[in-house]
Protein backbone atom coordinates (compact mmCIF):
# COMPACT_ATOMS: atom_id res chain seq x y z
CA UNK A 1 0.00 0.00 0.00
CA UNK A 2 2.81 2.41 0.89
CA UNK A 3 4.52 1.68 -2.42
CA UNK A 4 1.26 2.41 -4.30
CA UNK A 5 0.81 5.73 -2.46
CA UNK A 6 4.40 6.67 -3.21
CA UNK A 7 3.91 5.97 -6.92
CA UNK A 8 0.74 8.08 -6.90
CA UNK A 9 2.46 11.01 -5.19
CA UNK A 10 5.40 10.85 -7.61
CA UNK A 11 2.96 10.90 -10.51
CA UNK A 12 1.29 14.06 -9.14
CA UNK A 13 4.69 15.68 -8.71
CA UNK A 14 5.71 14.78 -12.29
CA UNK A 15 2.55 16.35 -13.74
CA UNK A 16 3.05 19.46 -11.62
CA UNK A 17 6.69 19.93 -12.66
CA UNK A 18 5.83 19.24 -16.33
CA UNK A 19 3.22 21.96 -16.49
CA UNK A 20 5.39 24.45 -14.63
CA UNK A 21 7.94 24.01 -17.41
CA UNK A 22 5.29 25.18 -19.92
CA UNK A 23 4.03 28.06 -17.80
CA UNK A 24 4.01 31.70 -18.90
CA UNK A 25 5.53 32.63 -15.52
CA UNK A 26 6.62 29.73 -13.30
CA UNK A 27 7.44 31.98 -10.33
CA UNK A 28 3.74 32.68 -9.85
CA UNK A 29 2.83 29.00 -9.62
CA UNK A 30 3.15 27.89 -6.03
CA UNK A 31 6.82 27.01 -6.19
CA UNK A 32 6.80 26.51 -2.42
CA UNK A 33 4.68 23.37 -2.90
CA UNK A 34 7.25 21.38 -4.86
CA UNK A 35 8.26 19.31 -1.84
CA UNK A 36 4.70 18.66 -0.63
CA UNK A 37 2.17 16.02 -1.63
CA UNK A 38 -0.19 17.43 -4.26
CA UNK A 39 -3.59 16.73 -5.74
CA UNK A 40 -4.02 17.77 -9.36
CA UNK A 41 -7.46 18.83 -10.61
CA UNK A 42 -9.00 20.86 -13.44
CA UNK A 43 -11.65 23.48 -14.11
CA UNK A 44 -12.99 23.85 -17.64
CA UNK A 45 -15.35 26.66 -18.64
CA UNK A 46 -17.02 24.28 -21.12
CA UNK A 47 -17.95 21.90 -18.28
CA UNK A 48 -17.88 23.86 -15.04
CA UNK A 49 -19.91 26.94 -15.99
CA UNK A 50 -17.25 29.55 -15.37
CA UNK A 51 -19.27 32.67 -16.13
CA UNK A 52 -17.70 34.61 -19.01
CA UNK A 53 -18.19 38.30 -19.72
CA UNK A 54 -16.82 39.83 -22.90
CA UNK A 55 -17.21 43.32 -24.33
CA UNK A 56 -15.98 45.35 -27.30
CA UNK A 57 -14.54 48.75 -26.37
CA UNK A 58 -13.23 51.58 -28.56
CA UNK A 59 -10.26 53.60 -27.30
CA UNK A 60 -8.32 56.57 -28.61
CA UNK A 61 -5.04 55.64 -30.24
CA UNK A 62 -1.74 57.46 -30.65
CA UNK A 63 -0.85 56.86 -34.31
CA UNK A 64 2.45 58.74 -34.19
CA UNK A 65 4.18 55.41 -33.39
CA UNK A 66 2.90 53.77 -36.58
CA UNK A 67 5.27 52.12 -39.02
CA UNK A 68 2.72 52.62 -41.81
CA UNK A 69 0.51 55.53 -42.72
CA UNK A 70 -2.80 54.49 -44.25
CA UNK A 71 -4.75 56.09 -47.09
CA UNK A 72 -8.01 54.95 -48.64
CA UNK A 73 -11.55 53.85 -47.89
CA UNK A 74 -12.87 50.35 -47.25
CA UNK A 75 -16.47 49.90 -46.15
CA UNK A 76 -17.15 52.36 -43.32
CA UNK A 77 -13.48 53.08 -42.64
CA UNK A 78 -11.68 56.00 -44.25
CA UNK A 79 -8.17 57.12 -43.44
CA UNK A 80 -6.08 60.01 -44.76
CA UNK A 81 -2.51 61.23 -44.18
CA UNK A 82 -0.37 64.34 -43.84
CA UNK A 83 3.13 64.19 -45.34
CA UNK A 84 6.09 66.57 -45.16
CA UNK A 85 9.09 66.32 -47.48
CA UNK A 86 12.67 67.41 -46.93
CA UNK A 87 13.48 70.11 -49.51
CA UNK A 88 17.24 69.78 -49.13
CA UNK A 89 18.45 71.64 -52.21
CA UNK A 90 21.82 73.40 -52.16
CA UNK A 91 22.55 77.11 -52.22
CA UNK A 92 22.96 77.14 -56.01
CA UNK A 93 19.44 75.80 -56.53
CA UNK A 94 18.12 78.14 -53.84
CA UNK A 95 19.59 81.15 -55.63
CA UNK A 96 18.22 79.90 -58.96
CA UNK A 97 14.73 79.62 -57.42
CA UNK A 98 14.96 83.15 -56.01
CA UNK A 99 16.15 84.54 -59.36
CA UNK A 100 13.49 82.56 -61.24
CA UNK A 101 16.16 80.94 -63.43
CA UNK A 102 15.13 77.30 -62.95
CA UNK A 103 12.48 75.35 -64.83
CA UNK A 104 10.61 72.34 -63.43
CA UNK A 105 10.11 69.91 -66.31
CA UNK A 106 8.41 67.16 -64.33
CA UNK A 107 7.44 66.46 -60.71
CA UNK A 108 5.88 63.31 -59.35
CA UNK A 109 5.22 61.73 -55.97
CA UNK A 110 6.38 58.12 -55.64
CA UNK A 111 4.63 56.02 -52.98
CA UNK A 112 5.61 52.43 -52.10
CA UNK A 113 2.74 50.23 -50.81
CA UNK A 114 3.45 47.67 -48.09
CA UNK A 115 -0.09 46.81 -46.91
CA UNK A 116 -3.55 46.37 -48.45
CA UNK A 117 -6.83 46.22 -46.52
CA UNK A 118 -9.61 45.22 -48.89
CA UNK A 119 -9.61 43.76 -52.34
CA UNK A 120 -6.82 45.01 -54.60
CA UNK A 121 -8.17 46.89 -57.61
CA UNK A 122 -6.74 47.57 -61.05
CA UNK A 123 -6.60 51.28 -60.23
CA UNK A 124 -6.55 53.45 -57.14
CA UNK A 125 -6.87 57.21 -56.88
CA UNK A 126 -6.12 59.84 -54.31
CA UNK A 127 -6.14 63.63 -54.02
CA UNK A 128 -3.30 65.75 -52.67
CA UNK A 129 -3.78 69.22 -51.20
CA UNK A 130 -1.22 71.69 -49.88
CA UNK A 131 -1.01 72.56 -46.17
CA UNK A 132 -0.40 76.22 -45.35
CA UNK A 133 -0.20 75.72 -41.58
CA UNK A 134 2.44 73.78 -39.70
CA UNK A 135 1.53 70.60 -37.85
CA UNK A 136 3.05 68.21 -35.32
CA UNK A 137 2.51 64.48 -35.82
CA UNK A 138 2.66 63.79 -32.05
CA UNK A 139 -0.39 65.96 -31.38
CA UNK A 140 -2.37 65.72 -34.60
CA UNK A 141 -5.79 64.02 -34.55
CA UNK A 142 -9.20 64.18 -36.23
CA UNK A 143 -10.12 67.41 -34.42
CA UNK A 144 -6.89 68.98 -35.69
CA UNK A 145 -7.67 67.86 -39.24
CA UNK A 146 -11.16 69.35 -39.12
CA UNK A 147 -9.68 72.68 -38.03
CA UNK A 148 -7.08 72.46 -40.80
CA UNK A 149 -9.75 71.85 -43.41
CA UNK A 150 -11.33 75.15 -42.43
CA UNK A 151 -8.10 77.09 -42.17
CA UNK A 152 -4.83 75.46 -43.15
CA UNK A 153 -5.44 73.23 -46.17
CA UNK A 154 -6.31 74.57 -49.60
CA UNK A 155 -9.05 72.13 -50.65
CA UNK A 156 -9.77 74.04 -53.86
CA UNK A 157 -6.76 72.68 -55.78
CA UNK A 158 -5.84 69.03 -56.13
CA UNK A 159 -2.12 68.91 -56.93
CA UNK A 160 -2.28 65.43 -58.52
CA UNK A 161 -3.52 65.23 -62.10
CA UNK A 162 -2.70 61.64 -63.10
CA UNK A 163 -1.78 58.44 -61.26
CA UNK A 164 0.10 55.31 -62.35
CA UNK A 165 -0.85 52.51 -59.95
CA UNK A 166 0.71 49.11 -59.22
CA UNK A 167 1.14 46.86 -56.19
CA UNK A 168 4.73 47.97 -55.71
CA UNK A 169 4.78 51.67 -56.62
CA UNK A 170 2.24 54.44 -57.10
CA UNK A 171 3.38 57.41 -59.17
CA UNK A 172 1.36 60.62 -59.05
CA UNK A 173 2.16 63.53 -61.34
CA UNK A 174 2.13 67.07 -59.94
CA UNK A 175 1.65 70.18 -62.02
CA UNK A 176 5.14 71.57 -62.66
CA UNK A 177 4.26 75.23 -62.11
CA UNK A 178 2.41 74.41 -58.88
CA UNK A 179 5.41 72.52 -57.53
CA UNK A 180 7.75 75.32 -58.61
CA UNK A 181 5.72 77.66 -56.39
CA UNK A 182 6.17 75.26 -53.44
CA UNK A 183 9.94 75.19 -53.97
CA UNK A 184 10.03 78.98 -54.21
CA UNK A 185 8.24 79.11 -50.87
CA UNK A 186 11.13 77.09 -49.40
CA UNK A 187 13.81 79.35 -50.92
CA UNK A 188 12.29 82.82 -51.02
CA UNK A 189 10.56 84.59 -48.11
CA UNK A 190 8.54 86.60 -50.64
CA UNK A 191 6.61 83.41 -51.49
CA UNK A 192 4.11 81.62 -49.31
CA UNK A 193 5.68 78.76 -47.37
CA UNK A 194 3.95 75.37 -47.36
CA UNK A 195 3.94 72.57 -44.78
CA UNK A 196 3.50 69.38 -46.70
CA UNK A 197 0.44 67.77 -48.20
CA UNK A 198 -2.87 66.29 -47.15
CA UNK A 199 -3.51 63.01 -49.01
CA UNK A 200 -7.01 61.55 -49.04
CA UNK A 201 -8.89 58.94 -51.05
CA UNK A 202 -12.36 57.45 -51.43
CA UNK A 203 -10.91 54.50 -53.33
CA UNK A 204 -10.69 50.94 -52.07
CA UNK A 205 -8.58 49.32 -50.74
CA UNK A 206 -6.93 51.11 -47.83
CA UNK A 207 -3.21 51.09 -48.61
CA UNK A 208 -0.36 51.33 -46.13
CA UNK A 209 3.00 52.99 -46.83
CA UNK A 210 6.18 53.07 -44.68
CA UNK A 211 6.49 55.90 -42.19
CA UNK A 212 9.70 57.69 -41.27
CA UNK A 213 9.57 55.77 -37.96
CA UNK A 214 9.73 52.44 -39.83
CA UNK A 215 13.24 53.19 -41.05
CA UNK A 216 12.77 51.81 -44.58
CA UNK A 217 14.75 54.56 -46.31
CA UNK A 218 14.47 53.16 -49.83
CA UNK A 219 10.70 52.69 -49.44
CA UNK A 220 9.88 56.14 -48.10
CA UNK A 221 7.68 58.40 -50.21
CA UNK A 222 9.66 60.82 -52.33
CA UNK A 223 9.04 63.59 -54.83
CA UNK A 224 11.07 63.07 -57.98
CA UNK A 225 11.77 66.37 -59.76
CA UNK A 226 13.33 66.78 -63.20
CA UNK A 227 14.53 70.36 -63.69
CA UNK A 228 16.47 72.50 -66.13
CA UNK A 229 19.13 74.99 -65.01
CA UNK A 230 21.90 76.62 -67.05
CA UNK A 231 20.72 74.61 -70.07
CA UNK A 232 21.36 71.36 -68.19
CA UNK A 233 18.71 68.83 -67.17
CA UNK A 234 19.06 67.07 -63.84
CA UNK A 235 16.97 65.31 -61.18
CA UNK A 236 16.33 66.07 -57.51
CA UNK A 237 14.63 63.82 -54.92
CA UNK A 238 12.84 65.15 -51.87
CA UNK A 239 12.30 62.38 -49.31
CA UNK A 240 9.57 62.09 -46.68
CA UNK A 241 10.59 63.56 -43.32
CA UNK A 242 7.37 63.55 -41.26
CA UNK A 243 3.99 61.84 -41.47
CA UNK A 244 0.75 61.06 -39.63
CA UNK A 245 -2.46 59.32 -40.64
CA UNK A 246 -5.95 60.02 -39.32
CA UNK A 247 -9.08 57.90 -39.32
CA UNK A 248 -11.72 60.28 -40.71
CA UNK A 249 -14.46 57.64 -40.68
CA UNK A 250 -14.53 54.56 -38.47
CA UNK A 251 -17.53 52.37 -37.77
CA UNK A 252 -18.15 48.68 -37.07
CA UNK A 253 -21.48 46.95 -37.66
CA UNK A 254 -21.73 45.17 -34.33
CA UNK A 255 -23.28 41.72 -33.99
CA UNK A 256 -24.15 40.70 -30.43
CA UNK A 257 -22.83 37.18 -31.10
CA UNK A 258 -19.32 38.54 -31.51
CA UNK A 259 -16.67 40.62 -29.79
CA UNK A 260 -14.33 42.59 -32.02
CA UNK A 261 -10.67 43.54 -32.11
CA UNK A 262 -9.52 45.96 -34.80
CA UNK A 263 -6.42 47.95 -35.63
CA UNK A 264 -6.47 51.67 -36.32
CA UNK A 265 -8.51 53.44 -33.69
CA UNK A 266 -8.16 50.86 -30.95
CA UNK A 267 -11.06 48.44 -30.76
CA UNK A 268 -10.26 45.91 -28.05
CA UNK A 269 -11.95 43.00 -26.30
CA UNK A 270 -12.35 42.98 -22.51
CA UNK A 271 -12.73 39.38 -21.35
CA UNK A 272 -13.54 38.19 -17.85
CA UNK A 273 -13.82 34.63 -16.50
CA UNK A 274 -15.23 33.89 -13.07
CA UNK A 275 -12.57 31.78 -11.34
CA UNK A 276 -14.17 31.80 -7.88
CA UNK A 277 -14.63 28.02 -8.04
CA UNK A 278 -10.90 27.56 -7.58
CA UNK A 279 -10.01 26.42 -4.03
CA UNK A 280 -8.60 29.30 -2.04
CA UNK A 281 -5.14 27.83 -1.35
CA UNK A 282 -4.60 26.06 -4.64
CA UNK A 283 -1.66 26.65 -6.95
CA UNK A 284 -2.34 27.20 -10.66
CA UNK A 285 -0.24 24.81 -12.75
CA UNK A 286 -1.51 26.00 -16.12
CA UNK A 287 -4.38 28.13 -17.45
CA UNK A 288 -5.12 27.58 -21.14
CA UNK A 289 -7.00 30.31 -22.96
CA UNK A 290 -8.84 29.89 -26.30
CA UNK A 291 -10.94 32.28 -28.39
CA UNK A 292 -12.71 30.99 -31.53
CA UNK A 293 -12.49 33.37 -34.52
CA UNK A 294 -15.11 33.65 -37.27
CA UNK A 295 -13.11 34.09 -40.46
CA UNK A 296 -16.17 35.18 -42.44
CA UNK A 297 -16.99 38.03 -40.06
CA UNK A 298 -13.29 38.88 -39.71
CA UNK A 299 -11.32 40.80 -42.29
CA UNK A 300 -7.55 40.70 -42.57
CA UNK A 301 -5.20 42.79 -44.66
CA UNK A 302 -2.16 41.67 -46.61
CA UNK A 303 0.15 41.06 -44.88
CA UNK A 304 -2.09 40.24 -41.90
CA UNK A 305 -1.30 40.65 -38.21
CA UNK A 306 -1.74 37.36 -36.34
CA UNK A 307 -0.19 38.23 -32.96
CA UNK A 308 -2.42 39.37 -30.08
CA UNK A 309 -1.43 41.02 -26.79
CA UNK A 310 -3.14 40.36 -23.45
CA UNK A 311 -2.86 42.80 -20.55
CA UNK A 312 -3.60 42.37 -16.85
CA UNK A 313 -6.41 44.85 -16.17
CA UNK A 314 -6.09 47.05 -13.06
CA UNK A 315 -9.21 49.18 -13.56
CA UNK A 316 -12.06 48.74 -16.04
CA UNK A 317 -14.65 51.16 -14.68
CA UNK A 318 -14.73 53.15 -17.91
CA UNK A 319 -13.47 53.04 -21.48
CA UNK A 320 -10.09 54.38 -20.34
CA UNK A 321 -8.93 50.97 -19.19
CA UNK A 322 -5.86 50.84 -16.97
CA UNK A 323 -3.60 47.82 -17.18
CA UNK A 324 -0.22 46.61 -15.96
CA UNK A 325 2.09 47.23 -18.93
CA UNK A 326 4.81 45.02 -17.39
CA UNK A 327 2.68 41.87 -17.57
CA UNK A 328 1.96 41.50 -21.27
CA UNK A 329 1.26 38.04 -22.70
CA UNK A 330 1.40 37.22 -26.41
CA UNK A 331 -1.04 34.93 -28.19
CA UNK A 332 -1.18 33.63 -31.74
CA UNK A 333 -3.99 32.31 -33.92
CA UNK A 334 -3.90 28.66 -34.93
CA UNK A 335 -6.63 27.04 -37.03
CA UNK A 336 -8.97 30.00 -36.41
CA UNK A 337 -8.46 29.89 -32.63
CA UNK A 338 -6.51 32.50 -30.63
CA UNK A 339 -4.53 30.46 -28.10
CA UNK A 340 -2.29 31.19 -25.16
CA UNK A 341 -1.71 30.73 -21.45
CA UNK A 342 -2.75 33.13 -18.70
CA UNK A 343 -1.39 31.12 -15.79
CA UNK A 344 0.17 34.09 -14.00
CA UNK A 345 -3.05 36.12 -14.33
CA UNK A 346 -5.24 33.40 -12.79
CA UNK A 347 -2.74 32.83 -9.98
CA UNK A 348 -2.70 36.57 -9.25
CA UNK A 349 -6.52 36.63 -9.02
CA UNK A 350 -6.41 33.62 -6.73
CA UNK A 351 -3.80 35.38 -4.56
CA UNK A 352 -6.11 38.36 -4.02
CA UNK A 353 -5.69 40.71 -7.00
CA UNK A 354 -8.97 42.07 -8.34
CA UNK A 355 -10.27 40.11 -11.30
CA UNK A 356 -11.01 42.96 -13.71
CA UNK A 357 -10.55 40.74 -16.72
CA UNK A 358 -8.13 40.64 -19.63
CA UNK A 359 -7.51 43.46 -22.10
CA UNK A 360 -6.93 41.87 -25.51
CA UNK A 361 -5.65 43.82 -28.48
CA UNK A 362 -3.97 42.99 -31.77
CA UNK A 363 -0.25 43.69 -31.99
CA UNK A 364 0.91 46.84 -33.79
CA UNK A 365 -2.69 48.09 -33.90
CA UNK A 366 -1.61 51.47 -35.27
CA UNK A 367 -0.15 49.93 -38.46
CA UNK A 368 -3.25 48.30 -39.95
CA UNK A 369 -7.03 47.89 -39.97
CA UNK A 370 -7.26 44.11 -39.46
CA UNK A 371 -10.60 43.07 -37.94
CA UNK A 372 -10.92 39.96 -35.74
CA UNK A 373 -14.43 38.74 -34.89
CA UNK A 374 -14.50 36.51 -31.78
CA UNK A 375 -17.41 34.14 -31.34
CA UNK A 376 -19.21 34.56 -28.01
CA UNK A 377 -22.42 32.56 -28.62
CA UNK A 378 -23.82 30.07 -26.12
CA UNK A 379 -22.82 27.12 -28.26
CA UNK A 380 -20.16 25.08 -26.44
CA UNK A 381 -17.85 24.96 -29.45
CA UNK A 382 -18.22 28.62 -30.35
CA UNK A 383 -17.37 30.59 -27.24
CA UNK A 384 -14.25 31.56 -25.26
CA UNK A 385 -12.73 28.75 -23.24
CA UNK A 386 -10.55 28.67 -20.13
CA UNK A 387 -9.08 25.40 -18.82
CA UNK A 388 -7.31 25.60 -15.47
CA UNK A 389 -5.07 22.85 -14.13
CA UNK A 390 -4.41 23.42 -10.45
CA UNK A 391 -2.83 21.69 -7.46
CA UNK A 392 -3.95 21.50 -3.85
CA UNK A 393 -2.39 20.00 -0.72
Amino acid sequence: MKARNLIRDLAYLFVFVFFIGCSDNPKDIGENLVNEYLKIDTLDSYKDSLITKIATIKQNANLSFAKRYLIGKEGKIKTSALLKFDYNFNQTIKNALIKDSIEIIEAKVNLFPTYFYGEKKSNWNFEMFVCYRDWNSDKFNLDSLNIFKGNGIDLTKNYVYSINYSDTIIKANINSLDFLSILKGEADTNYKKTYGFYLTSNSSPIIGFPTVTAGFGNKLAKIQTIYKYNNKIDTMYFVLKNDIHIFEEYEIDYDSNYAYIQGGIQTIALIKFDVSKLPAKSSVVKALFELPVDTIKSKFGKPSESVYIARFVLDANNTNIKYDSTRALYFSMDKNIIKGTITSYVQAWLNGSNNNGIYLNVANYYDHCDLTAIRISNSTELKPRLRIIYATK
